[in-house]
C-alpha cells in the first residue's frame, strides 16, 4: 500500500510537506516449519499476504499509515 497526500505550502509558498508518506508492503514474518539446504528451522521468513481483506487494510492503516504520518 502507497499512502500520498496533497503538498502543503506556507505563505512563501515553500514546501513544508512534500506529500509522500511512504510504502507499506502486505507481508508477514513467519519462522521457517522446517530445516531446509538455505536455513534452519526457525528462522523468519517474509511471506507476502495472499488475500488482503478489509479488515487487514483498516489494521495497516491504524497500526502503520496513522503512526507514520503523525511522526511526519
Amino acid at each position: 500500500m502507497t499512502a500520498v497526500a496533497r503538498p502543503r505550502f506556507d505563505s512563501h509558498r515553500n514546501v513544508t510537506f512534500d506529500r509522500k508518506i511512504g510504502v507499506f508492503p502486505f507481508i508477514i514474518k513467519v519462522p521457517a516449519k522446517r530445516t531446509s539446504v538455505n536455513r534452519v528451522a526457525g528462522t523468519m521468513e517474509t511471506k507476502p499476504i495472499l488475500s488482503v481483506t478489509r479488515a487487514i487494510i483498516r489494521s495497516f492503516y491504524i497500526n502503520k499509515v496513522l503512526p507514520f504520518i503523525m511522526d511526519k
